[in-house]
C-alpha cells in the first residue's frame, strides 16, 4: 500500500423539481440533474503498466517522462538490465466526473377493487469521464464497456418500471428492467463483440398475506428466459458481465415471511 494516500475529494451539484398536478390525481414526477467531480481519485500510478512503459520510453523530456522521470523510477530492473517488475502502488492521480439526470414518475389509481401503482425510475448518463493521470487522454465511458478502459457496461440510458396491484391480502407486481446499448471502449482493436444491444428483463411476483404477521410470496425472475450477451475476449467473467446481465436464465422462488 501507499502510506501517503489522501482522501478523495468530490464536488457534487444537484438540482431538481417535483411536479404533482392537481388536475391528475395520483400522478407524481421528479427530475434531478447531477454533476459530480472527484479529484485525487485513487487508482494505480500512471494508469497501468502499459502507460508507464510508454511514457518512460517514448518521452525524452525528464519533466514529463523519459529517464529519471517518475515513470521510469517505478520500473525495477535486474542486474542484467531486464525488467523485474513495475511498482504500481495506488495514488491520488486520477480524476472522475459524472453528469446526468435521474427521472422518477409514479401514478396511483383504483383498479378492480384494489390499488394500482405504476412506477418508473430512469437514469440518463450524459458523461462519465475518467482521466487516469494529469495530462492523460480523458475517456468517456457513458454508453461504453470493455476491459481496456471502462470495465462494467454503463449504458447512457437505463430504467426500471413496475406495475403493482394490491388489495387487503393480495399483491401482484410486474417489473421491467431495461439496460441500454453499449459500445466497446477501444476502437483501435476489433473484438468479437464491438457492441452490446439493449437488454430487457421482466420479473413477476405475487404475495398473499394470511395475517398482519405472515405472508407467502411466489415469483419468477427473468420471465422470458433471456440469455446474457456472449462477448468473447472483451468480457469480465463467464463470457459476459454477470453484475449487469442475468447468467442464470429464468428462475423461480418462494418466500415465507413472519413478523413478530
Amino acid at each position: 500500500g501507499n502510506p501517503d494516500l489522501l482522501p478523495e475529494e468530490a464536488d457534487t451539484y444537484t438540482v431538481g423539481f417535483v411536479f404533482q398536478p392537481d388536475f391528475i390525481d395520483g400522478l407524481s414526477l421528479s427530475v434531478d440533474y447531477f454533476d459530480i467531480l472527484i479529484d485525487g481519485y485513487i487508482t494505480e500510478f500512471g494508469g497501468g503498466a502499459s502507460q508507464v512503459l510508454t511514457n518512460c520510453y517514448d518521452n525524452a523530456n525528464p519533466a514529463d517522462g523519459g529517464a529519471g522521470s517518475p515513470w521510469c523510477s517505478v520500473v525495477n530492473r535486474r542486474a542484467d538490465g531486464t525488467i523485474d517488475n513495475i511498482s504500481l502502488s495506488s495514488a491520488n492521480v486520477a480524476e472522475q466526473t459524472l453528469k446526468g439526470f435521474d427521472i422518477l414518475a409514479s401514478y396511483d389509481f383504483d383498479l378492480f377493487n384494489g390499488d394500482m401503482r405504476i412506477a418508473y425510475v430512469a437514469t440518463y448518463t450524459q458523461e462519465s469521464n475518467f482521466t487516469a493521470y494529469e495530462g492523460a487522454e480523458t475517456d468517456d465511458c457513458s454508453g461504453a464497456f470493455g476491459q481496456t478502459i471502462c470495465g462494467e457496461p454503463l449504458p447512457a440510458y437505463k430504467h426500471r418500471a413496475t406495475a403493482t396491484w394490491s388489495n387487503d391480502n393480495l399483491t401482484g407486481m410486474l417489473s421491467w428492467r431495461y439496460i441500454g446499448e453499449v459500445d466497446d471502449d477501444d476502437p483501435s482493436f476489433l473484438n468479437y463483440a464491438e457492441k452490446i444491444d439493449a437488454w430487457n428483463y421482466f420479473d413477476l411476483s405475487g404475495t398473499y398475506r394470511f395475517t398482519d404477521n405472515y405472508a407467502l410470496t411466489l415469483g419468477i425472475d427473468n420471465l422470458a428466459d433471456e440469455k446474457p450477451p456472449l462477448i468473447g475476449d472483451n468480457q469480465e467473467q463467464a463470457n459476459t458481465y454477470p453484475a449487469t446481465y442475468d447468467v442464470f436464465g429464468r428462475t423461480y422462488f418462494i418466500r415465507m415471511s413472519a413478523e413478530f
